[in-house]
């Protein structure tokens, strides 16, 4: 093999590969659910690598034109690199009620994940993996005194600074989701804390068993997003809602796509710096996640490491429009 034939071959594959990412990422397929769940800008470095091949090889010209689509490929794709550049810039102004909503996985029930949240002066905070009753009671009277509130339920609660108001669901989206409803400015809030199947981490990406294992496990989610969204369509349009917790999908996954019409992810909107939640020691992904409606406008997400949890912690700062 000549070293020109060599270098073509070199092109043609990360060329091959950046192709193969475009349309994974933007059809969302279930059968390739194990490929999506891998960061957006991780399928880079392989494509990068292969460019450079092809460039060191006596294929300059064409070789930079792949490696800047690989580079627009990742400041378009991937969201990174757009919060970064925001959190250089000033956050707007409210013109509304502010509302500071936390999400935390508690690890296992951990009472002091929980309490992580303290220091951010939240309105509202989304608890998933949560401790026992009498533990979120104790929760909502340490962040809130006499004043708090909290909805338990088994898998996900809610702590709340004002009163809140039981919403009885059933079975119907099992332990996927625990809603509540409040009062804001003088308007009814729902609030959802969700949790939606995990799923186990692995590496034998072309696999068969770990393709089946992925396409099965996005089927459940969207099942369980489905569940929960048919009950939020009920609410009268007017209705201002915040969803959020640990969905155990990453950010633009093919199940979100049943809210885009009348939900907003707050980080893509606002996020500021650095938004993958998990693992908290060498975050990759977004999985913790503050959705709102379209009666919510997003002035800034941030997401910080915990001490006490496996996740990272999310706050969002909202404006309820008056």
């Amino acid at each position: 093999m000549t070293w020109t034939l060599r270098a073509k071959v070199f092109f043609s594959l990360s060329a091959l590969l950046l192709v193969f990412c475009l349309w994974v990422h933007i059809s969302q397929p279930d059968a390739l659910a194990s490929v999506t769940v891998w960061p957006v800008w991780i399928w880079a470095f392989p494509g990068l690598l292969l460019t450079w091949f092809a460039f060191s090889t006596k294929f300059p010209k064409p070789s930079l034109l792949i490696g800047i689509a690989w580079l627009v490929y990742v400041i378009i794709i991937a969201e990174e690199p757009l919060s970064v550049v925001r959190s250089l810039l000033p956050a707007p102004a409210s013109k509304g009620h502010k509302i500071t909503v936390v999400s935390i996985n508690c690890s296992g029930g951990l009472i002091a994940a929980a309490l992580e949240s303290v220091c951010f002066h939240p309105d509202i905070v989304l608890l998933q993996e949560s401790p026992g009753r009498k533990q979120v009671q104790r929760i909502a009277r340490k962040m809130f005194g006499d004043s708090g509130d909290y909805m338990y339920g088994f898998d996900c609660s809610i702590v709340s600074r004002r009163k809140l108001e039981k919403v009885d669901w059933g079975w119907s989206v099992g332990m996927a989701a625990q809603p509540a409803k409040t009062r804001i400015g003088g308007r009814e809030v729902f609030i959802v804390s969700a949790h939606l199947a995990p799923v186990p981490f692995r590496e034998d990406i072309w696999t068969s068993e770990n393709r089946r294992l992925y396409e099965g496990r996005r089927q459940m989610h969207r099942m369980q997003i489905e569940s929960i969204t048919t009950h939020l369509r009920k609410l009268p349009a007017e209705t201002p809602i915040i969803i959020g917790g640990d969905f155990n999908a990453p950010a633009g996954d093919g199940i979100f796509r049943l809210w885009d019409d009348f939900l907003t992810d707050s980080f893509k909107t606002a996020g500021r710096g650095w938004g993958n939640t998990f693992l908290n020691e060498a975050p990759a992904i977004r999985i913790d996640q503050i959705w709102a409606s379209r009666q919510i406008q997003p002035l800034g997400v941030t997401v910080w490491r915990t001490l006490n949890s496996d996740h990272r912690l999310v706050v969002a700062e909202l404006d309820l429009a008056r």
